[in-house]
Parts: structure tokens; C-alpha cells; sequence
């Protein structure tokens, strides 16, 4: 939508073909952090600042119903357990010593991260990463982003690189053998930006259409799903980001 009302002579497709759950992505076994994120995501949307940052992004839409699990977490950074249950040591106590958080954001994905044009990114992942920081770390600026496309990231937070990866990341199965996921804190619906001019109406209209996708995303499988699932040839051309596929479609 955001990209439709930004470019003249574009729409969104009507049909929705896809219901996609966003999540945080986390070290692998590190359940102390997951039960950090997942939960201050609950209290956020408990005392009304989740649903203020995704009002700010999503004015249209009704904020996620995010998941509350019953019971009580009273811990922050500065009141965890002496002997927290954990195999291995957190990523807290990395987090601690360094006195603020690494996280990987998406190098170019609109509302979500992107670079404002004072050279500052901005996006609701990046405002749910500060709010995070503020409530951990008593500072919402403590925080550092490493902005890159979601499978470098994915490498990255595996090797210890970065904190937490919130880009929007799909919960890929393939992703899961690398990394863990927190709750779902976000659900998108995938369609397709089409040139005003184009007699496509749906899916099923795009019978030996050639369709851009992000290099390494989720949406090229997806595509190939529903073009089997319907029976349809579909062309997938990747483009290494979204200005580069936009640009491709605006140009016929």
C-alpha cells in the first residue's frame, strides 16, 4: 500500500495470498532472552505501547493481538534471577557488560526499516528494538543496528554478531535450524503491486507473468507454491532490493 500510494500509476492487487507471521529472531537456546523478549513484548502491549507504535506505522490497521502467556514476569536486566536455568550463559550477560544492544534490522524494507532522508533509519522494528533498550537498559538509545538483508542477519546472529535480528523475519523452517524465534509480533499479508494499465485482477491472471522478487526472500518460495497450487506458469525474476524491482516494474 505504502508503495502504491508513494508511486503514481501503480495498485496493490486486491487478493491477499499469503498470511505470514513476523518474529524476533533470537540465539539458538537461549531461552532466558526469548522469555525477555517475548514477555516485554507482552507488557508492551499491556500498557498500551505496542498498540502506540504500530498506530504510528499501521494508522489503518488494527493493532496485533500479540499472545499473553498467564502469570507474572517481574524481571528486567537488573533484577533477573541470580541462577537463571540456562545450558549455556545468555546473551544477557554479553548484553550487560557492553551496555547496549546490537540488532540487526532490514537494510531497505519500507515502515518496517528504512533511511529516512536525513540519513537517520527509522521504521517500527527499529522503535520496538529502543523499546526494548529502554526497558532493559534504562535507555532507549542504547542501541546499535546493523542494517543488512534477513539472510546475512540470520548468519550473523548465529555467530554471535548480533543480540536479536527484527527485520520482519518470516518463521522459516529452514531459518529455525540456525537460530530460534520469539512470539509472533506482527502478522502481514502478502500481494502483489501491478501497473495501474494491467488486466490482472488476481493470482490466477498471471499466466506466464513475469513477477519481481527479493533476492533470498521467503516470497520467492511462496510464489512458487502458488503458481504449483493453481496450476499456473509464473517467471520469478529476483532483484537484489526493493528500489531496483520497483524501478523494474514502473519500466514495463
Amino acid at each position: 500500500i505504502q508503495f502504491a500510494q508513494d508511486n503514481p500509476g501503480l495498485r496493490v492487487m486486491a487478493e491477499k495470498f499469503t498470511q505470514e507471521p513476523f518474529s524476533i529472531g533470537l540465539p539458538q537456546g537461549d531461552s532466558l532472552l526469548r522469555d525477555m523478549v517475548n514477555f516485554t513484548l507482552q507488557d508492551m502491549k499491556s500498557d498500551g505501547s505496542y498498540d502506540t507504535l504500530y498506530k504510528r506505522w499501521f494508522p489503518t490497521d488494527e493493532p496485533y493481538a500479540v499472545e499473553f502467556s498467564p502469570g507474572q514476569w517481574p524481571y528486567t536486566f537488573d533484577k533477573l534471577p541470580n541462577t537463571p536455568v540456562t545450558v549455556n550463559a545468555s546473551q544477557i550477560e554479553t548484553i550487560l557488560k557492553r551496555g547496549r544492544l546490537v540488532v540487526g534490522v532490514h537494510q531497505n524494507f519500507p515502515i518496517f526499516s528504512e533511511e529516512g532522508s536525513n540519513g537517520q533509519r527509522k521504521g517500527f522494528d527499529l522503535d520496538v528494538a529502543h523499546e526494548f533498550a529502554r526497558r532493559w537498559l534504562g535507555n532507549a538509545e542504547a542501541v546499535d543496528f546493523v542494517a543488512d538483508d534477513p539472510t546475512t542477519l540470520i548468519g550473523q546472529l548465529a555467530n554471535g554478531q548480533v543480540d536479536l535480528v527484527a527485520a520482519a523475519l518470516v518463521q522459516q523452517r529452514d531459518w529455525a535450524v540456525q537460530i530460534d524465534f520469539s512470539q509472533t509480533y506482527f502478522v502481514d499479508g502478502q500481494s502483489l503491486l501491478v501497473r495501474d494499465n494491467t488486466t490482472a485482477l488476481n493470482f490466477s491472471d498471471l499466466q506466464n507473468k513475469t513477477v519481481a522478487a527479493i533476492q533470498g526472500a521467503n516470497t520467492i518460495n511462496i510464489l512458487q507454491n502458488e503458481a504449483s497450487r493453481r496450476g499456473i506458469a509464473l517467471i520469478i525474476q529476483p532483484f537484489p532490493d526493493y528500489p531496483s524491482a520497483l524501478a523494474a516494474l514502473k519500466n514495463n
